[in-house]
């Protein structure tokens, strides 16, 4: 049989109270339930706490320990406690020293019965640093706040699906006042539809990998209506224990207005740089057009007479719509130069959008330098096509402008995979270089320099391509002269367009409401075979027609007329007959005017943008009137 031992119960006491001590707690073992809680141990911690010796603390009353104004809480517990009814208990309290300082205790209370009378064991420790730390945090907190609460710029903090906080200045942003702010709100309700996508995929991703993402723009509608353009910057946060966003907004809606001047000054002064390759790319589909349309004429008179066959007649015809169809692609490239407000974003093939941009500049361009392409198969990036035909067209004029002919050299445009996630374009000038001074001002908007070929342009490219999410560098050395990178972002598409569907069988009734009458009778001739096809030519006209009860399955709407402008008849037909206004398209010209287009866009509305081909009026109309498909 093995031996056993018995612990001794002092040692183990001893060895407690020690280790007790060296962890900075005190004992004290007083009288319980008796005025007097005479102390009868006192431990060396508890000395060391009290600054008090063992020989004036022993046989004391501990009730002469505790602050005076904590003293009839703690009498009020020692009354309210019986032996049966009193658990370890847990407090705070202030003990006081013999110079009279104040010392917070944290003391956990318990009561032992012994066989002569009730002892209760105190074990406190100090608490006097974590009580300045915890002061010295609120008062951290309270400037932190008093801070963040007098900023001029908006902050707040959200995370996917609610505004958890947001200072005077987003209240005011948002078009609240203080009074009434938001309660937890959707931060998708102050955005556009087609916003919703770019937010839900940037705070994912700020959520889940606590990225450092550019700034990113966002059309904010305001409680009143009003929408105002915001860039915000954002950061991961821990908030209340779990991760959020915290977001800095700055209103850049009369920035945004003024770039859009500077941009229209700087693309009035390229007009005349583009003239030239618009009236080449235009002039030779044009004369082969008219020439092909004059040998028709005289081919057609040769089939009448049994001259000739009509299959000659057929084929000059496919050759002169050829001729059409590349003028037609010149005016539809045009449209990215005048128009700037699309931002629908989808997967790009940025080798075809240089080409194009290309085409328009390429013709001055080879009078000033030798091009040389080199693309390499890359993935599509995730924007808007417009976007970027404009910032590589305006890239491309800038580039004209540093090719001042003195120096005739060469233009090299590269395409390349970066990485995994992003996609290069290099422009590289060899005979231009720029000296630091330039170099580090090139992107400001109102940078001058002794070159006054240091156009506008360069500023509203740096504008887009962060907009992007992407990176546009400058460097310069004299012995490789000038690279401009265009650095972007490869990713899915947040929305993709629309597929056009097929043309069912069904024949349907179109209203085409159009001041130009060519335009109009082409639009009804070319519906005539399969649908019945009204043209109207007035916009009052037509209007009269639609609320006296005429029913159309479609109506496809000129932005523009002289009598009542398209958005106009649509809202009024709206408020009268809202099934029949769910039918409208609208046709936008290439030189539509910016309020229209603007109308437009927010009907959320179908919309064909001239020129366009039979199938494309077909697709629409089946779209609209028929949808169910085939």
């Amino acid at each position: 049989m093995g031996t056993s031992e018995t612990v001794d119960g002092g040692e183990v006491f001893d060895a407690l109270v020690g280790a007790l001590g060296d962890a900075g707690w005190g004992v004290l073992v007083a009288d319980a339930f008796t005025t007097s809680t005479r102390l009868h141990f006192v431990s060396d911690g508890a000395c060391a706490i009290l600054a008090r010796s063992r020989a004036e603390l022993m046989g004391s009353n501990g009730l002469d320990l505790i602050a005076p104004e904590e003293l009839p809480r703690m009498e009020r517990f020692a009354s309210e406690s019986t032996l049966d009814a009193m658990p370890p208990r847990r407090l705070e309290t202030v003990f006081r020293r013999d110079n009279g300082e104040r010392l917070p205790v944290d003391i956990v209370l318990d009561v032992t019965l012994r066989s002569d009378a009730a002892l209760v064991v105190a074990l406190f420790c100090d608490t006097s640093e974590r009580q300045r730390a915890f002061r010295a945090l609120e008062e951290s907190e309270r400037r932190f706040r008093l801070v963040v609460e007098s900023a001029p710029e908006a902050v707040w903090i959200l995370d996917e699906r609610r505004v958890l906080y947001a200072n005077p200045a987003a209240l005011q942003l948002l078009g609240f006042d203080s009074a009434s702010p938001p309660v937890e709100p959707d931060p998708r309700s102050f955005l556009p539809d087609d916003d919703h996508p770019t937010f839900e995929a940037r705070i994912q991703r700020l959520l889940t990998t606590r990225a450092k993402l550019p700034p990113q723009e966002y059309r904010i509608q305001r409680r009143d209506g009003d929408a105002v353009v915001v860039e915000v910057s954002s950061i991961t946060i821990d908030y209340d224990g779990r991760p959020a966003v915290l977001s800095f907004g700055r209103d850049v809606t009369e920035r945004r207005r003024i770039e859009l001047r500077l941009l229209q000054a700087d693309r009035l002064a390229a007009l005349g740089l583009l003239a030239g390759g618009m009236a080449h790319s235009i002039n030779n589909p044009l004369t082969f057009v008219l020439l092909e349309l004059d040998h028709l004429e005289h081919t057609l008179s040769d089939v009448l007479d049994g001259a000739t066959t009509p299959e000659l007649a057929s084929t000059q015809l496919a050759d002169a719509y050829q001729g059409a169809e590349r003028i037609a692609e010149v005016v539809r490239r045009m449209r990215a130069f005048s128009r700037v407000e699309e931002r629908a974003r989808s997967a790009v093939d940025i080798r075809r959008v240089l080409d194009s941009a290309l085409q328009l500049v390429g013709h001055e361009l080879s009078h000033r330098a030798h091009l040389v392409k080199d693309y390499a198969e890359v993935p599509s990036v995730n924007a808007s096509a417009a976007h970027l035909e404009q910032l590589f067209l305006h890239l491309l004029v800038s580039s004209v402008r540093f090719l001042s002919g003195e120096r005739p050299g060469t233009v090299r445009l590269s395409v390349a995979q970066h990485s995994e996630a992003n996609v290069d374009v290099d422009l590289v000038l060899d005979s231009v270089v720029l000296d630091r001074a330039a170099l580090d001002q090139v992107f400001e908007p109102f940078f001058s320099s002794a070159r006054s070929d240091l156009g506008m342009g360069l500023p509203f490219c740096h504008a887009v391509v962060s907009a992007l999410g992407g990176e546009l560098i400058a460097e310069s050395d004299p012995s490789s002269g000038t690279l401009l990178r265009v650095r972007l972002p490869i990713g899915s598409p947040l929305s993709a367009p629309p597929e056009s569907g097929q043309v069912g069988p069904r024949s349907l009734r179109v209203l085409i409401v159009e001041n130009d009458y060519a335009v109009g009778r082409a639009i009804a001739a070319a519906l005539a075979h399969r649908h019945d096809a009204v043209h109207s030519a007035r916009a009052l006209e037509a209007r009269d027609r639609l609320i006296a009860g005429e029913y159309f399955d479609v109506v496809l709407c000129a932005a523009s007329l002289p009598d009542l402008d398209g958005p106009t008849l649509w809202h009024t037909v709206s408020r009268v007959r809202p099934a029949q206004a769910a039918r409208f398209a609208f046709l936008l010209s290439a030189q539509e005017a910016a309020e229209h287009v603007t109308l437009v866009e927010r009907t959320r509305l179908p919309v064909l943008s001239k020129p366009f081909k039979v199938e494309d009026v077909l697709a629409l109309v089946h779209r609209v009137g028929d949808p169910r498909g085939v």
